[in-house]
């Protein structure tokens, strides 16, 4: 009787523990129901960030300026053919109940993100020259408006070398009322002198108001020593009139510690 009772009772008990399971098991598969898949999910938020970091750029942002950027985030998301109600939910699950998994999920957008910028470097290697850029300036320069409501002359220390490429990609708009634009950026350094200073300008270049983006590559050999300053404007602000409008974008902008070709 003693061993028919220890049977009944292992019966009711794995009858409880199968049933526990069961029903664990389809609250989970009823809490995964309504989110989106993790795979997409993870394409969906890399997209996301490209998406936020394209907005960051003026020309393209300016092409978008009737749209907000929640109306961009809802159509990357419909672009993977969820609604961004769908988005929400998803997301509210992961932090409210697997904050550890949303974070697993992160690191396989970082890692998604890591491996398309690989391939960006593999088929234009000249991005290379981000990670020997010595420019420490503004990224883009954009004016549109009046000279005095402007500010963009550069004063800023540059890492030494005795070479040096400055790249940039510039465009005129034909409204701007700049009288002969034309790029005036120099080196400067104290000289050994006490109370000198010596400067080595960049050639001198004209920009055309087309419009058009033009790019330039322009090396310069140094003969000062450090510490060493970059002044001046990619844009002349010498001998202009008070409340000349200005309209212009500067970008692509890189100081490399070497000539071209080097």
């Amino acid at each position: 009787m003693k061993f028919s009772a220890n049977i009944y009772l292992l019966a009711i008990l794995f009858a409880l523990v199968s049933c526990s399971v069961a029903c664990s098991g389809r609250k989970n598969k009823a809490e995964h129901r309504d989110i989106i898949p993790e795979r997409d999910l993870v394409a969906i938020l890399a997209d996301l960030h490209i998406a936020d970091g394209l907005l960051s750029i003026p020309r393209i942002n300016n092409l978008y300026a009737n749209i907000d950027s929640l109306a961009a985030h809802v159509n990357v998301i419909e672009k993977h053919g969820y609604t961004k109600e769908a988005m929400d939910r998803t997301m509210r699950f992961y932090f409210i109940k697997r904050p550890k998994e949303l974070i697993r999920i992160y690191d396989k957008v970082l890692g998604k993100l890591s491996a398309m910028e690989s391939r960006l470097l593999q088929f234009n290697p000249t991005l290379n020259d981000i990670s020997s850029n010595y420019w420490q300036g503004e990224p883009f320069y954009f004016f549109s408006g009046e000279t005095a409501t402007d500010t963009s002359g550069i004063n800023m220390v540059v890492l030494y070398s005795r070479f040096y490429t400055l790249n940039f990609t510039i465009t005129v708009y034909p409204d701007d009322e700049t009288i002969d634009p034309r790029m005036n950026l120099f080196f400067e350094a104290t000289g050994p002198a006490k109370g000198t200073i010596n400067r080595t300008y960049f050639p001198e270049i004209k920009y055309l108001k087309d419009g058009q983006p033009h790019s330039y590559s322009i090396p310069v050999r140094i003969k000062e020593m450090p510490p060493i300053r970059i002044k001046g404007w990619f844009v002349n602000q010498e001998n202009q009139y008070p409340g000349l409008k200005k309209h212009y974008f500067v970008e692509n902008i890189s100081l490399n510690p070497r000539l071209p070709g080097q």
